[in-house]
């Protein structure tokens, strides 16, 4: 199943916004009143209606944030800290948008949040929203819209029982709804791989020691933590990573993806920009810009970390077990800590934080980025590739229902599995039908049709494979007999099955039960009378089907039926020793008492 600081100078983007927004800048501004040339006025009825009154309130507040910004930049060269090219923006109008006040922004919306929403209105205003974003609200715990008091506690809302299963065979699963920007393993040169092509540094992400600005405890206890770990891999593992979106219509809270302990919190002073996966592509260091906490520690493979990040309109990052942290605090940055640096909280005996998969760790305002970063063994896969929607406390349960739809090929099912749950499958759905096309014939008695549709698909899977060419053809036997073709089927049997039955004494053997079918009543019961039930078809059916999945480097045997099997039987052993609830109805799931 499923599923990463060096803040120092600003030095670069700073100076970039100095060329765009300095002093040249707006001389030239207030040469020429009317524009950007001498004939702006005859241009002007040429030109489109501007929102004056936008334009003025957006350039009052980036030429505010141009000078607080150079007040803290100001504070952090004074500091002695290096440059870090970590920091910089890249691009101009990706400076222009990241030295909007957006941190501003999101404390007014988190206050426009607490409001008090009149009661006549709630369920008009959150059911549009949800409309608007796709909100589960029947997974949502309360009863009414109307038991929501503000925009905040909806969009914080609860699941109600049962509405996530965390999966607790996995070690690992995914801490939140939401949708796989990007996941793989970390490179050797400690670059994160993002959307497009783009990657940051790993050690950005996290944070490195000398880039603490505040800690609760000395330096010399706080290289006992070891916070840093993820520099030093054992040998035969590799750090792994994966970037979960939430959409604002997402269940905000997440949980412990893995069962591990908490050594460390890190809080960094960064931007609040959008986290959407278009703002993810265009700017390289989204995540190591924006503020973020980063809880570090280990599990059974070594280290371990977990990073919310902040997001427009998001400064509400919670941790249920950190009550001194504050997220898009007024007072940060700060000259104590200035932007690109950390504060940071160690979790040590009667504060020390064990999680078990499953276990809420917090959650956001609205809806943002989880980034985790692991340590793994190099062979780990995940469950999932990028793009897949993914749900709290899931691995590959998902995963299993669509390996079976796609091997047994249900088509329609597959593409409104796909939907759903807003996992794709691995294979084209074409074949998927054709697939579907020899089933059937199979299925129905049609076996010259079937043979032809194979040998259009790939003549090799019959020429390779005269154990299943035998199988076809003692099932076209059977569809004689049953149809009363008796002098048909015994000149079928000696043309083109008795001489592959000299060959094979196993075929003889198969071939003389089934020409055993003529010698007994097919209405009254016989040893052989088997032969002629459907189940016989769907056996060559199905092996048939596993010879071209094969043959289309698949996987030909679906994982879901041996779950079920083994759910069951397990059940059966446990039964003669204790007494517990059981799921006797694998449809619904739901559990009994014995």
């Amino acid at each position: 199943m499923i599923l990463p600081l060096a803040r120092t100078s600003l030095r670069f983007s700073v100076t970039a916004r100095r060329n765009v927004f300095g002093r040249n800048a707006v001389r030239k501004a207030h040469s020429n009143p009317n524009g950007g040339s001498s004939n702006g006025n005859q241009q002007k009825g040429a030109m489109r209606p501007v929102p004056t009154i936008l334009v003025g309130l957006v350039g009052l507040g980036i030429l505010k944030a141009y000078h607080t910004r150079s007040n803290v930049v100001q504070i952090y060269e004074e500091s002695g800290r290096p440059s870090d090219p970590d920091l910089a923006v890249e691009g101009s109008w990706q400076r222009v948008y990241a030295a909007l006040p957006l941190r501003e922004a999101s404390r007014a919306w988190g206050y426009l949040n607490s409001l008090t929403v009149p009661v006549f209105m709630r369920n008009f205003l959150y059911g549009t929203y949800s409309k608007a974003f796709g909100c589960k609200l029947d997974e949502m715990d309360a009863a009414h819209l109307t038991d929501f008091e503000n925009l905040g506690t909806f969009f914080y809302r609860t699941l109600k029982e049962g509405a996530r299963v965390v999966d607790t065979s996995a070690d690992l699963v995914s801490p939140s709804d939401g949708k796989i920007l990007c996941l793989g393993r970390v490179s050797e040169t400690r670059q994160v791989p993002s959307v497009k092509g783009l990657t940051y540094s790993l050690d950005a992400l996290l944070g490195k020691s000398s880039n603490c600005a505040v800690s609760d405890v000395s330096d010399e206890v706080a290289t006992s933590f070891n916070a840093d770990a993820h520099k030093s891999v054992k040998k035969g593992n590799a750090l792994h990573f994966c970037v979960i979106y939430l959409a604002p219509g997402d269940y905000h809270r997440y949980h412990s993806p893995a069962d591990w302990s908490v050594d460390t919190r890190r809080h960094f002073a960064g931007e609040m920009l959008s986290v959407s996966p278009w703002i993810v592509s265009k700017l390289r260091n989204l995540f190591i810009l924006n503020e973020r906490v980063s809880l570090t520690g280990q599990w059974k493979h070594g280290y371990f970390s977990m990073i919310p990040v902040a997001a427009t309109n998001v400064g509400g990052i919670i941790i249920n077990f950190d009550d001194q942290f504050v997220s898009n605090s007024p007072s940060i940055p700060s000259a104590t800590q200035p932007l690109g640096t950390f504060s940071e909280r160690h979790f040590t005996g009667k504060d020390k934080v064990v999680l078990k998969r499953g276990d809420e760790v917090g959650g956001f305002k609205l809806g943002s980025t989880i980034v985790l970063v692991f340590e793994a063994p190099e062979q780990f896969e995940f469950a999932y590739k990028d793009g897949d929607v993914v749900r709290m406390g899931t691995r590959d349960l998902n995963k299993l229902i669509m390996n079976y739809l796609v091997i047994e090929g249900y088509k329609d099912a597959v593409e409104k599995f796909a939907e759903e749950s807003g996992l794709s499958p691995n294979v084209d759905l074409d074949s998927i039908e054709e697939r579907m096309k020899i089933r059937a014939a199979i299925q129905e008695g049609r076996i010259d049709e079937a043979i032809e549709r194979v040998n259009d698909l790939d003549p090799e899977i019959l020429d390779t494979n005269p154990r299943l060419y035998f199988h076809l053809q003692q099932q076209k036997l059977i569809e004689l007999i049953r149809a009363g073709n008796v002098l048909e089927a015994l000149d079928f049997a000696q043309e083109e099955l008795a001489a592959r039955g000299e060959e094979n004494p196993e075929f003889l053997e198969e071939l003389e039960q089934t020409m055993s079918l003529l010698a007994f009543d097919p209405s009254q019961p016989s040893p052989v009378a088997a032969l002629l039930d459907y189940s016989q078809r769907l056996k060559t059916a199905g092996e048939l089907n596993a010879a071209i999945l094969k043959s289309q480097c698949q996987e030909r045997n679906p994982k879901l039926p041996a779950l079920l099997k083994m759910l069951v039987w397990s059940q059966n052993q446990l039964e003669e020793k204790v007494t517990f609830p059981k799921i006797r109805n694998l449809v619904t799931a739901s559990l009994e008492d014995s």
